[in-house]
């Protein structure tokens, strides 16, 4: 083998080889990111799971708070003093997903659970004076839903730094997470003012945020969700009259503004918009595990696709390196020896024919 085929043997054998090498790294990438955003999407799955069963607990502490400080009744303080065990114990469980020994703890943030523990916190501060009955209702409401919005906040934090990929699931939880709060909220006004008799400036201010922010979250979860889920919630929500809620809406608006506030919508507030709150707070739950179950199969399907890519990128790149082998082979022979020229041998068979001898 002469010297000047040894630079292109050493390319023939090191072009598959890099080749080789960069494929399989990226394949091994793709497979560990694949697996990472699967363990990912479940601990989000749980943690929604378990954080919509501490929103409804927060929801229902702050109803509570409200009804014992209108009504006063023994009744109604017990009823607020044993909601305290149930978010107590619902925030438990949360926070229980982030503790060291949880499988999950470590797709989260390490200053996730003092965010947590800050935003429940924040009803300590507002528990001793309600359960003493020294809060008014207004200073209750308002303390409580500023807690619910920060909880909310933080929870949609994390579900965005916990799973980027999965950017259509969190803002459509989250967007029906703030939906059913606001909704949570619109009740509470109505229902409270007519057991107060009368509607407070701060109810009235309330009302009118709630009303004003269903439909822009309603519209975010029509773009974020698939549409079986945004059909489910538009069938739900619309079982509600569209004339009587838009006229049982301005009654209470009216009433704002110093109008009366009769009883001629009373109980169409707690017949007809209480049940299907607590039916949205089931949708909500199960959107939190169904959705979360949706988004695993299709993590999982995109890892297949991945691993079927990664392989067939190994296939190509050993046939690479097999044409690679085959012609460094061939270089590899001995030269072989040089044929004469054309023009030698027509020169040689001339002499031959000139000299008879």
């Amino acid at each position: 083998m002469s010297d000047h085929k040894l630079p292109w043997l050493g390319l023939v054998f090191l072009a598959p080889l890099v080749a080789l090498v960069i494929t399989g790294a990226s394949a091994v990438s793709v497979i560990s990111q694949s697996s990472g955003r699967i363990a990912s999407v479940e601990a989000v799955g749980e943690f929604a799971a378990r954080a919509a069963v501490a929103l409804d607990d927060l929801q229902r502490e702050r109803a509570n708070a409200a009804n014992w400080l209108i009504v006063r009744s023994n009744a109604s303080r017990d009823l607020y003093m044993r909601n305290w065990e149930s978010l107590d114990r619902s925030g438990d469980n949360l926070f229980a997903l982030l503790s060291p020994g949880s499988i999950h703890s470590a797709q989260f943030r390490p200053e996730m659970e003092d965010s947590l523990r800050l935003a429940l916190g924040d009803i300590e501060a507002i528990r001793s004076s309600v359960a003493e009955g020294s809060a008014t209702v207004d200073q209750a409401l308002t303390a409580y839903t500023e807690a619910l919005n920060h909880f909310i906040d933080v929870m949609a934090l994390e579900l965005s730094l916990a799973t980027g990929e999965q950017t259509r699931f969190t803002g459509a939880f989250v967007a029906l997470c703030r939906f059913h709060d606001r909704y949570a909220e619109e009740i509470g006004a109505g229902l409270f003012s007519y057991r107060a008799g009368a509607i407070t400036r701060e109810s009235h201010a309330m009302l009118m945020q709630a009303i004003g922010a269903q439909d822009s979250y309603l519209a975010a979860f029509h773009t974020l969700a698939d549409t079986r889920w945004d059909r489910e919630l538009h069938a739900l929500i619309g079982r509600t009259d569209r004339e009587s809620l838009e006229a049982a809406r301005a009654h209470l608006i009216t009433a704002g503004y110093g109008g009366p506030l009769d009883e001629t919508y009373r109980d169409w507030w707690r017949e007809t918009r209480l049940p299907i709150y607590f039916e949205l707070s089931t949708l909500r739950n199960r959107f939190a595990q169904d959705g979360v179950r949706e988004v695993l199969h299709e993590a999982r399907e995109r890892r297949e696709a991945a691993l079927r890519g990664a392989g067939l990128q190994l296939a190509l790149i050993i046939l690479a390196a097999a044409a690679g082998a085959l012609g460094a082979w061939r270089l590899m022979r001995p030269d072989a020896p040089e044929e004469a020229a054309p023009d030698a041998v027509r020169e040689d068979d001339d002499a031959s024919l000139a000299d008879p001898a």
